[in-house]
């Protein structure tokens, strides 16, 4: 409570429709401020997340998820 975090971001999405393959990645920073009331400081994270989407028909379809990395303090 009383902190802010921000978090910019970068997300990209890739559609092989022919071969019904979807590939998502998002990349960002946490970057959490001091909190005024304890002056506590936790630091920034860096994550980067993905996905990978296997369509089997026009309804219905597989996904796996990826967890492509997460780093502490940056």
């Amino acid at each position: 409570m009383n902190a802010w975090t921000f978090t910019p971001n970068l997300a990209h999405t890739d559609l092989w429709k022919k071969h019904g393959i979807e590939v998502d990645n998002y990349v960002a920073f946490d970057i959490f401020r001091q909190n005024p009331a304890t002056k506590y400081t936790s630091g920034t994270l860096f994550h980067w997340d993905g996905m990978i989407f296997q369509y089997l028909s026009e309804r219905a379809g597989s996904v796996r998820i990826v967890r492509m990395g997460k780093l502490g303090q940056v």
